[in-house]
């Protein structure tokens, strides 16, 4: 057998009581996070260009309900003992889904230092997957989406430390 510690983080446990703080025998809860989860693949070589981490095992692991995608010093998603500054090269990778209100056309815009790509529903939207570190690289595009849930990916590439992934959408012609 094997002990399983639960994480304080991501566990839930206790009981369900009704409004006379009675104990609900028999009840389920189902807890649902919503946001997205952080892979952080460290590279053992430099990097050019953000690499495809399909298949790797990622180094650490984390959900972020608000993604703040800016390594500058700072490790928005608790991983700063992966991200020595003397091993510069890492991978980040967002996964999780994007709920599309209505089907319709979209726009996206992706900011990246040094590098990133965003993929929505399958299809690589935006590619600045060549490493950049003299500038915030951006691109947009559009494109048409059905109403849900539909997975979104964001990969961006961290270097010395530092790294920044900013994506912005909408209706196309909207806010």
């Amino acid at each position: 057998s094997l002990p399983v510690t639960p994480d304080p983080l991501t566990s839930l446990s206790g009981l369900v009581v009704d409004e006379q703080s009675m104990t609900v025998e028999g009840a389920t809860v189902v807890a649902t996070t919503r946001g997205l989860t952080a892979e952080l693949f460290l590279m053992p070589d430099e990097i050019t260009a953000v690499p495809d981490p399909v298949g790797g095992t990622p180094d650490a692991i984390k959900v972020s309900s608000a993604p703040s995608m800016i390594f500058q010093a700072v490790n928005p998603f608790g991983f700063p003992e992966l991200m020595p500054f003397d091993d510069p090269h890492a991978v980040i990778r967002l996964r999780g889904t994007l709920d599309v209100p209505a089907a319709g056309v979209y726009s996206f815009n992706l900011f990246a230092f040094p590098a990133g790509r965003l993929t929505i529903n399958g299809v690589r939207l935006i590619d600045l997957s060549t490493l950049d570190e003299s500038m915030t690289q951006f691109a947009s595009n559009t494109v048409t989406l059905p109403a849900g849930d539909l997975p979104i990916e964001i990969v961006a590439a961290a270097t010395l430390g530092s790294s920044l992934v900013r994506v912005e959408w909408g209706p196309e012609g909207g806010r």
